[in-house]
């Protein structure tokens, strides 16, 4: 029976080392635990592989390496691309002291390895540098997405706005929020259990009720499809039922038994 595969995270780890031996058993370690790997025998290749490869989210270098040593690497990634990247680093050496490694975390190192390397202990904490960037990364995603979800909000309530004119204009029917239903509904909302409800949430079942869609809904009331079925999963909770049919048929006026 084989061996579960497991699943490679979505975080590339970059190796820098000048001794092929240790980037290699580090590699084939990290790799074995399901994280991808990229190599570098120098600063100056883990510059370029650094640069070219926005998935690595995480640094594992030597300190003393020819030309240039780990720390002077750690403090171009920070000068280069702190502000647009997301990554953590952490610091590998066979030289190490107190000295050094107060060093390491004064320029933002996140942990510290001496040779010869525990690799259970190095994989633990790339499993938390793996969990501190995947977090940075979703809040930022949060942060861009959220500015794009207010402008589409203000653009459906813009086109709701003006829908709502030219149905005027043309002497159409229009839903009325304060009523909780249109001129022809059939919605009855004074049943007791609707007594638990938001105003925001009766106005959605009175919708729901006059058979109207998400997509429609959110037109009506200026919101987002995403937001008019948190409403629904709100109100089918609040009220103990399975599904959008359950609940128009008991917001109707002759619902059946």
């Amino acid at each position: 029976m084989s061996a579960t595969t497991p699943q490679v995270s979505a975080v590339r780890i970059l190796v820098v080392d000048d001794e092929p031996d240790i980037v290699e058993e580090i590699q084939e370690s990290l790799e074995a635990d399901g994280y991808s790997c990229e190599p570098a025998f120098s600063a100056r290749a883990a510059r370029r592989k650094f640069s070219e490869d926005p998935s690595i989210g995480i640094v594992l270098t030597d300190i003393k390496m020819p030309t240039e040593d780990g720390f002077q690497f750690i403090e171009w990634l920070l000068d280069q691309h702190e502000g647009d990247r997301i990554f953590e680093t952490a610091i590998i050496t066979g030289h190490g002291s107190h000295d050094t490694a107060i060093r390491a975390l004064r320029d933002g190192v996140r942990d510290y390895f001496q040779k010869p390397l525990d690799l259970r202990a190095v994989s633990a904490s790339i499993q938390q540098l793996e969990d501190r960037v995947q977090k940075r990364r979703d809040e930022t995603r949060s942060a861009r997405i959220s500015p794009q979800l207010d402008s589409l909000d203000h653009a459906i309530a813009s086109v709701s706005n003006d829908l709502a004119t030219l149905r005027n204009q043309l002497g159409l029917p229009t839903y009325t929020p304060e009523s909780g239903s249109g001129p022809e509904s059939n919605v009855n909302l004074d049943r007791p259990e609707f007594g638990k409800l938001t105003a925001r949430q009766r106005e959605v079942v009175a919708l729901v009720a006059n058979a109207y869609s998400n997509y429609q809904i959110a037109y009506e009331l200026g919101i987002t499809e995403n937001t008019v079925k948190l409403y629904v999963s709100q109100i089918l909770h609040t009220l103990g039922l399975s599904n959008r049919t359950q609940l128009a048929l008991a917001a109707t006026r002759h619902p059946l038994s």
